[in-house]
C-alpha cells in the first residue's frame, strides 16, 4: 500500500463525497417514505369516507347508535394508525392532526347532511 500523501488525501476526499451521497439518498429515501405515509393515510381516509357513505343510505343515521359506532371504531382505529406513522417519524406531529381532523371533519359533514336530509322528510 502506498503511502503517498496525494493518495491519501484523493482517499478522504472520495470518502467524504460518498459520505456525503449515502446522507442525500437516506434523506430522500426519508422523504419518499413520509411522501407514501401520507399517501397511504390519505388513502385509508378516503375508504372510510366512502364506508360511512354506502352506510348513510343503508342505516338511519340519527337513530341508529350502530352507525355511530362504526363512525366511532373508524376514527379510532385511523387515528391509532395516523399516532404510529408520527412515532416512526414517517409524518410530523402536526401533519397526523391535520389528517385525523380533517377525516373527523369529512364523517361531520356526511352525518350533518343525511341528518338535515332526516329532517326535511
Amino acid at each position: 500500500m502506498d503511502n503517498d500523501p496525494k493518495l491519501a488525501s484523493i482517499d478522504v476526499i472520495h470518502l467524504a463525497y460518498a459520505i456525503k451521497l449515502v446522507k442525500e439518498v437516506a434523506m430522500m429515501t426519508d422523504d419518499q417514505q413520509a411522501i407514501t405515509a401520507d399517501m397511504v393515510l390519505q388513502d385509508d381516509a378516503d375508504k372510510i369516507e366512502e364506508l360511512v357513505n354506502k352506510q348513510r343510505v343503508s342505516l338511519c343515521l340519527s337513530q341508529c347508535p350502530a352507525f355511530e359506532e362504526v363512525v366511532d371504531t373508524q376514527v379510532f382505529g385511523y387515528s391509532k394508525e395516523v399516532m404510529l406513522a408520527v412515532r416512526l417519524n414517517l409524518i410530523p406531529e402536526e401533519q397526523g392532526h391535520n389528517l385525523v381532523r380533517d377525516l373527523e371533519q369529512r364523517l361531520n359533514a356526511i352525518y350533518a347532511d343525511s341528518f338535515d336530509k332526516q329532517k326535511q322528510k
